[in-house]
């Protein structure tokens, strides 16, 4: 029986094609775009540059159709996905003996890349583009015209950023048809996209390379049990659905590597020619022509590649730090023409933003060329009949302020109906502001009344519901409309001036602590706040001063007194002695105390007019001339302490700070550089009636108050109280903080006065001197803002403690009631004090919300009784007066502002604050009575001593003291509200006998209310108790040992690399693959980085011998 034939070889597996991360690489990046080419062609110098930038704006047709839509949508995500494909396929095998160098580079920095891209993705403003001029040819019709100018760029540069080639270039650009101010801003951001397409592309090729290479090995090694069909099927299919360059050159020439390799190893076998490995090798001569010619290509590529790579990587790491501002400036002629102005080559980035923008958006909207309006705004801010700081010499002051109508008439155009409209707005905006509050409070009411209200309630129950409950409607209204113009409008930084190099003399500013010297330690405490002003504000042109008076007393001079001044004294010589002397040598630190006087309304020895009389005394010295001041017309006098008590010649500015504020670092001279922009100014007029005001600009600036965390603040635990966590706010700073909205400035372009802030000299002599009533002003901050036009700068940021006890707290808002109540005689003669309607009503609305209080006690017990609302619907109008703006806040702090945050902890920290607003509407409804009684007193008192005893308007008691007088021991407790839990048991036995009399009272809301009520002092003990230290999580062993050996690690590498070769400072990084290399620079969070490891090894016992 014959043999039968050998069986064929069996077919190899269905698809060779690599599988893992190709599979993935496979789905994102094939079709008819897949291996585009890199963005790469002949690079230019810098004479060539010009030349192309003048026939590319040549070249380049804008689109004129207003009508359609601008939209630009670069493949960015498609770009992050196709690249995150790649360096899966190219990390998934790692580097190989026969990496090329493009693939191993990206390999090596793709982390780096990764944190590029992200950011190109997540910060790339898109609608900005939107408003931008588009191209109306192919290739690149539809998109901006700037994306033709980066994508000319980062061809001619291979990908590399040179700012001298680049200012050619957009020379050139310019010299034919000048880009608008808003394409040049987004030429970084637009170069950021390019440059990321590229990447893509060099990214795919090299993957794609990497593929072509692993299928001709898969194919190579399963030849031996293939046949001829099956090879030429599966290449058949690869050259069908893969791109010629690169892939399908790379499979070839590496199959072609591996044949070669196999000939030369077994030269006696022949090969068939049916056979898989002739099929192979037909397919390789079909596809290359020459090999060796093709192999040398394919090298050359990837050198070329492995350049643009990283040069690409580069330039996204540079285009944030690139001086984009100065380039912008030399080419562009409406830059060039700004920059002929004096105030706005002085001005701060921001604001010459702002220029620049509101240039954009007139030429945009009246078609005027840039340029034009450029040059009009430099001839009439360089007018010679303008003071020095007058505000016309501020561009701002044509394009958006009281000039932008002469700068329209210049420019030959009408304004239109919406800027018509603005401006409208714009002058009857208080009116506006209190018809709206106006409407909606009637419309609640409206609403209140028609759900609570009885059912056929008598006109009488009408009229008593309306009476009863207003005010804390009108509370939870004006609340929820100030909430929602806060997160709805855009809060403005304030125009400012640069000046990197200091406060100059022209601007010299005087820090002021006015205090009391009561005591030793508090002396001591107050000198190190102000040395810590100092040292946090390096000026030279500033002086750090106490302005002190005495305590109270009976008598003009206490023993004691002469020991308090002399320690004062002593700590301020001893700065001086530390820190070396301020400008023209005269002392950095003073010393200003007054004498007591007798007064009247106090029937003591006080410093006059307390904090305000001393800064008004302070105002008039510095305003004086010297040479022929006469002393004894100044509202008051300070102790001759010679050097130390006479202030450098020339201070403009007066900062004021309590003694529990900080002053951050920079804050000093942000706050001053807003004070002496000429738009700032303060510009006073006297009216008809005789008032002294400022009517333009700013002579004040109040920055926002920010809360220390607790340990910071003076708690001896680290969470403080849970009233300090209830009421402060979001402990700790944000050391990049941005601007807040605030009501009043955002609508009124002034804010309201706190008395910690900065006070223009010569604006404050002229409308505060003399002028204000003796011994009647106790709330003078808001008085004083109004008059001066105080100017909220939420953007610059002060540090204060929020009271740690409830006590404390009481104690502050009975003082600033009391005070606001001692307002009256101002409200009711505006026109005499140069009070506007804005300022009326701000002070009107400190009385409403006192009286929120009594009358929401007052609501809640006659619904009870079945007068007004019924029981349920006052509890919901008590709660929303005290819960609807903080509830707000918290719900919209909810939606996430960006994108790239934990999720869970975000809502973490949102569920906190939620917990946070409902907390403290029920504390306020806890402690009802309390604020009603409270305010009443303070009222009363007001009142009673305004218009009968003239006495004790001046009273006032300090921070310090009130602390000291805190207590949270039961006995106290009990000794200091125990009044609150009797008031409320009387009116729960008024409430049973009224019940005992045929009147129905809801018992199912008063009894909860009653008992809250009852324990009051419980509650307020409780929240003001320190709160313990949190339970330490225990560490396990193993752990424990691995940080330690982290730790360790980490302080040895500083102790080899930090050196004296260095000046002892942290290089940034060093290199240890291939060769050892140290980067001789460091940065401010290296330089944090060494001292807190520094720290931390003293701690540990491996730093020894320290000082």
């Amino acid at each position: 029986m014959a043999e039968s034939p050998p069986a064929p070889p069996s077919p190899p597996p269905h698809d060779l094609t690599p599988g893992g991360a190709a599979t993935g690489f496979l789905r994102v990046a094939s079709g008819p775009e897949a291996a585009a080419p890199a963005v790469r062609a002949v690079q230019f110098g810098a004479e060539r540059f010009a030349e192309h930038g003048r026939s590319l704006a040549a070249a380049q047709r804008v689109d004129d159709d207003k009508s359609k839509p601008r939209p630009f949508f670069p493949r960015l995500n498609s770009n992050l996905r196709v690249w995150s494909a790649a360096l899966e396929v190219l990390s998934e095998q790692g580097l190989q003996a026969d990496t090329d160098p493009a693939h191993a580079w990206l390999l090596d920095n793709a982390r780096l890349v990764q944190q590029q891209l992200d950011e190109v993705l997540h910060d790339l403003p898109r609608s900005y583009f939107q408003r931008l001029p588009r191209l109306a040819d192919d290739p690149l019709q539809g998109l901006p015209r700037v994306y033709g100018v980066a994508w000319a760029w980062v061809s001619h540069a291979d990908s590399s950023l040179d700012m001298t080639l680049m200012q050619h270039f957009l020379a050139g650009q310019h010299d034919a048809e000048p880009l608008t101010l808003r394409e040049l801003w987004a030429l970084p951001s637009t170069l950021r996209v390019v440059l990321v397409e590229n990447l893509r592309r060099l990214a795919e090729r090299a993957a794609w390379r990497h593929l072509g290479r692993r299928a001709a090995q898969a194919l190579f090694e399963s030849l031996p049990q293939s046949n001829a069909e099956a090879v030429r099927r599966q290449l058949a299919d690869w050259q069908a659905r893969w791109p010629r360059d690169p892939a399908l050159q790379a499979l070839a020439l590496r199959l072609h590597e591996r044949l070669v390799d196999r000939a030369l190893g077994l030269p006696e076998e022949r090969d068939e020619a049916g056979s898989p490995w002739t099929a192979a090798r037909d397919w390789i001569n079909g596809l290359l022509d020459d090999p060796a010619a093709a192999q040398a290509a394919e090298q050359n590529e990837s050198a070329v590649d492995h350049q643009s790579i990283r040069n690409a990587i580069g330039s996204l790491r540079r285009l944030g730090a690139a001086d984009w501002a100065a380039l912008f400036d030399a080419v562009h002629p409406a830059l060039k023409a700004l920059n002929r102005i004096d105030v706005y080559r002085e001005e701060h980035e921001s604001t010459q933003d702002r220029a620049m923008h509101a240039i954009e958006a007139l030429a945009a909207r009246h078609g005027v060329p840039e340029v034009d309006v450029a040059q009009v705004l430099r001839l009439l801010c360089s007018d010679p009949a303008w003071a020095p700081d007058a505000a016309e010499r501020a561009p701002l002051h044509w394009l958006t302020g009281r000039g932008r109508t002469q700068l329209l008439s210049e420019l030959r155009i009408r304004e239109q109906w919406p800027e018509r409209a603005g401006e409208a707005l714009r002058r009857h905006r208080t009116f506006i502001y209190l018809a709206s509050l106006a409407l909606l409070s009637g419309a609640a009411m409206c609403l209140l009344l028609a759900l609570g209200l009885p059912a056929q309630a008598s006109w009488p129950m009408v009229v008593a519901a309306t009476l009863l409950a207003a005010l804390p409607a009108s509370e939870a209204i004006i609340a929820l409309a100030n909430r929602i113009i806060s997160e709805s409008s855009r809060p403005l930084r304030l125009p400012r001036l640069a000046w990197p190099g200091g406060i100059p003399p022209q601007a010299r500013t005087l820090v002021v602590i006015p205090c009391m010297l009561t005591r030793p330690k508090g002396i001591t405490t107050l000198l190190a706040q102000l040395e810590r002003h100092h040292l946090a504000n390096l000026e030279a042109e500033a002086q750090f001063a106490l302005l002190s008076d005495f305590g109270d007393a009976k008598a003009e001079h206490l023993p004691q007194d002469a020991g308090l001044l002399a320690q004062a004294r002593a700590g301020v010589e001893a700065l001086n002695a530390r820190h070396g002397p301020g400008s023209a040598g005269l002392p950095r630190f003073l010393l200003l105390h007054r004498e007591r006087r007798f007064s009247e309304t106090e029937q003591r020895w006080i410093g006059w007019e307390r904090k305000r009389g001393k800064t008004e005394a302070l105002v008039a010295l510095l305003a004086a001339d010297p040479a022929t001041a006469d002393t004894a017309a100044l509202p008051d006098r300070f102790v001759d302490l010679g050097a130390l008590s006479t202030p450098a010649p020339g201070i403009r500015h007066l900062i004021t700070l309590d003694s529990d504020t900080a002053l951050p670092p920079g804050a000093l001279r942000e706050l001053v550089a807003i004070a002496a922009h000429p738009l700032n100014r303060p510009r006073v007029e006297t009216s008809a009636a005789g008032a002294v005001t400022v009517v333009h600009g700013h002579g004040m600036l109040q920055p926002r108050v920010a809360v220390p965390l607790a340990t910071a603040a003076g708690s001896s635990t680290v969470h403080g109280t849970w009233f300090h966590s209830l009421f402060a706010g979001q402990p700790g700073l944000d050391p990049y903080s941005t601007a807040a909205s605030e009501v009043y400035q955002d609508l009124f372009d002034e804010g309201s006065a706190t008395g910690k802030g900065l006070i223009d000299v010569q604006a404050a002599a002229q409308v505060l001197a003399h002028r204000l009533p003796e011994g009647q002003v106790l709330s003078h901050d808001l008085l004083e803002g109004s008059l001066m036009r105080c100017a909220g700068v939420s953007d610059v940021v002060l540090v204060e403690a929020a009271p740690m006890h409830a006590d404390v707290a009481a104690s502050r808002i009975h003082r600033w009631t009391r005070g606001d109540w001692q307002l009256l005689p101002f409200i009711g003669h505006p026109r005499r004090w140069g009070l506007r309607a804005v300022h009326v009503w701000k002070m009107l609305d400190n009385l409403r919300r006192s009286l929120v209080a009594p009358a929401s006690l007052l609501l809640l017990i006659t619904s009870w009784l079945g007068l007004g609302l019924t029981p349920g619907w006052a509890l919901a109008a008590v709660a929303a007066a005290f819960g609807a703006g903080p509830l707000m806040g918290a719900l919209a702090a909810c939606a996430p502002a960006r994108d790239r945050i934990s999720l869970p902890r975000f809502y973490r920290q949102a569920a906190i604050e939620l917990g946070r607003a409902v907390a403290g509407t029920a504390w306020h409804l806890a402690m009802l009575p309390a604020a009603s009684w409270l305010q009443l007193d303070a009222i009363v008192r007001a009142l009673y001593r305004q218009k009968v005893t003239r006495r004790g308007l001046l009273e006032w008691t300090t921070a310090d003291a009130a602390e000291a007088a805190a207590r949270v021991d039961w006995k106290s407790m009990w000794r200091h509200h125990g009044k609150l839990s009797i008031a409320t048991g009387v009116l729960a036995t008024l409430l049973v006998n009224a019940n005992f009399l045929g009147l129905v009272v809801a018992w199912h809301i008063a009894l909860p209310l009653l008992a809250a009520w009852l324990l009051s002092p419980v509650w307020i003990g409780l929240a003001s108790r320190p709160r313990p230290r949190p339970r330490r999580e225990a560490i396990a062993d193993d752990d424990r040992h691995y940080l330690l050996g982290v730790a360790r690690d980490t302080w040895r590498w500083f102790e080899r690399w930090v050196t004296a070769d260095d000046n002892d400072l942290p290089p940034d990084n060093v290199q240890f693959d291939p060769d050892t290399a140290v980067a001789h620079r460091t940065s401010p969070t290296n330089i944090g980085l060494y001292l807190l490891s520094a720290c931390c090894a003293r701690e540990f016992g491996w730093l020894h011998n320290v000082g």
